[in-house]
């Protein structure tokens, strides 16, 4: 190399070296690209590349450069670069090939390793990868490592409830948060409250002991907050996990998986009610790139619920639906699979239905607790079989809720009648059935008879009663049964009524129609107007004491009465109808 080109290279690492003490990794990125220009070999450069292409981000650049042919040799030794580009790339398991693949298992590719199983769920081999990592090590990290080990035990708490695991000394505010969602997962969830309470309030604290603002410290504790409105969830207090969820949503945290947990949550809050919020909900929670940042468990808890809401708001895709409940590693549930069924019912894909309870028979034939728990769902199973006319499917289910139900004689009696084609053991097992004899007594015949038997037993009964009084009997048969004597309502006067005397003609009739109906006509008098001082004359015009008497006045005073006309109104009425001279009021 001549001496040019030497000092050249000394000055690009001199650069190189500035640039990457004060991270300023873009210039740096250019440095080691000068030096590789200079000296395409050399190998502190091609590394100082990689790393800068990591700082920024740039994990797609930088897998590629060490995935190049031509950079075979340099790359060789840059194992936990390319592992770790790729499990950045959400590429696990090709990270895990990496990783041990390698010549040695070195303590940063442990650490990564550990981390990959994690993202890949195989938390017994992480946690036993992670406890020998922290037996083994000693440094700034070990409450970090401890931090990650207890996520793991939470994790393991989930899949097993039961399971003895160890604990740890809440000595950080995440080995607290950590604690806390281990007694939720394993269903204590009042005791898990006041141990998030604790971790909350000492994030807050840490966060603002490090120079933190109080918006950082509430954006920190956001997840802690989320999971004190699950336990409240699922303890019933609805009410206050709903706000808490709102609270957390309103901060518009930046940690997309946070707020798709929130989001599903409080969608199961809503149930069918107010599907509006729960469409907008739920358009949170299934946005794209969250399949990486979620687990199984929860992606399959956010597809079910989807899968609900389409039922709710009667816009899913049913068939969508149902390839997201198959993928579903739930799907054997009882829930889902009464769902699933409902979903293959509605589309009449009755053969899908039932190979679907075949499938769920075959995952549970060898657990005979399951087999004897599922009663309504080998029922289901029989009903499916029956509609897509599978009978040997159809007699495995009803075989099966025979067996989980051996007292029951109705399933005994079923798969007999199921049993078609294998006559011998049908007769077999019609011997633990009880003998028609013992029927015949209980079946009322008059009641199957009726049209109306499936309203219900009253309408049978009093159908039944009916048909008896109506049937005619046999000649004489009268004469052995006692008619019921009819009541006699008593005839009801009015208390002035006069029985000696003929009833008025007239008294079904209106008043204004009868003939001694005389119209009220009212009585014209002069309205005096002006003023209150009135003159002589009109005073003396009205003044009724100083007015002579006049003999139609005098008529007037004593009432009389009209002799009756030989026609009566009702007559007149009648005449009036035969001539056509106008239509009667009643």
């Amino acid at each position: 190399m001549s001496a040019n080109k030497e000092n050249n290279l000394i000055q690009a690492y001199v650069e190189l070296n500035k640039f990457c003490q004060s991270s300023d990794y873009e210039r740096a990125l250019k440095a080691a690209g000068k030096i590789l220009q200079i000296a395409p070999n050399e190998q502190k450069a091609f590394h100082c590349k990689v790393i800068c292409f990591i700082q920024l981000h740039n994990f797609k650049e930088a897998l590629t450069v060490l995935s190049n042919a031509k950079n075979a040799s340099l790359a060789s030794d840059l194992v936990f670069e390319k592992a770790y580009s790729q499990y950045r790339l959400n590429c696990p398991k090709e990270a895990l090939e990496t990783v041990d693949g390698a010549s040695e298992l070195t303590p940063a590719l442990k650490e990564l390793r550990a981390q990959i199983l994690y993202r890949l769920e195989q938390y017994q081999d992480c946690y036993n990868l992670y406890r020998d990592i922290v037996k083994n090590t000693t440094d700034d990290y070990e409450d970090e490592r401890k931090a990650n080990m207890s996520a793991v035990v939470s994790n393991l708490a989930a899949l097993t409830p039961t399971a003895d695991l160890p604990t740890f000394e809440e000595s950080t505010y995440e080995l607290s948060y950590n604690a806390g969602t281990t007694l939720a997962m394993r269903g204590k969830y009042n005791e898990a409250l006041p141990v998030l309470k604790k971790a909350e309030q000492a994030c807050s604290e840490s966060v603002i002991e490090d120079g933190g603002t109080e918006e950082e410290a509430k954006e920190e504790a956001a997840i802690i907050r989320v999971q004190q409105a699950y336990c409240q969830q699922q303890m019933g207090k609805e009410k206050e996990a709903a706000s808490l969820y709102q609270n957390v949503l309103k901060d518009k945290p930046s940690d997309q998986a946070l707020i798709a947990i929130a989001s599903n949550n409080l969608v199961v809050i809503n149930r069918d009610t107010n599907v509006f919020d729960s469409r907008k909900r739920m358009k949170a929670a299934t946005q794209d790139g969250l399949e990486h940042k979620l687990n199984s468990r929860q992606r399959a808890s956010i597809a079910y619920n989807q899968a609900i809401l389409a039922i709710y708001s009667n816009q899913g895709d049913r068939k969508a639906a149902v390839k997201l409940l198959e993928e579903s590693e739930f799907k054997y549930r009882p829930a889902i699979v009464g769902l699933l069924c409902t979903l293959l019912t509605a589309d009449n894909d009755y053969e899908k239905a039932s190979k679907l309870f075949i499938d769920v028979y075959e995952h549970y034939k060898d657990d005979n607790e399951k087999l004897i728990s599922l009663r309504n769902v080998w029922r289901a199973a029989a009903e499916a079989h029956q509609r897509a006319n599978n009978t040997t499917a159809a007699a495995i289910a009803h075989e099966a809720l025979a067996k989980a139900a051996p007292g029951d004689k109705r399933s005994l009696a079923r798969l007999v009648k199921a049993l078609v084609g294998d006559p011998e053991r049908a007769r077999k097992l019609a011997a633990g059935l009880p003998p028609i004899s013992e029927l015949e007594s209980k079946i009322d015949v008059d009641a199957l008879e009726s049209s109306k038997w499936m309203m219900g037993a009253k309408i049978v009964k009093k159908t039944v009663q009916s048909k008896q009084e109506q049937s005619p009997g046999t000649p004489g048969s009268e004469l052995g049964q006692k008619t019921k004597a009819k009541r006699k309502r008593k005839t009801k006067l009015p208390p002035n009524a006069d029985l000696s005397r003929p009833p008025d003609p007239e008294r079904w009739l209106p008043k204004y129609e009868r003939t001694a109906y005389r119209k009220r006509r009212g009585i014209r008098r002069d309205v005096i107007k002006g003023s209150q001082g009135m003159t002589t004359n009109a005073v003396d015009q009205y003044d009724m004491s100083k007015q002579t008497p006049t003999a139609t006045a005098t008529a007037a005073k004593s009432p009389r009465v009209e002799p009756k006309s030989a026609d009566s109104a009702w007559q007149r009425k009648q005449q009036q109808k035969k001539k056509g001279k106008g239509k009667g009021k009643w």
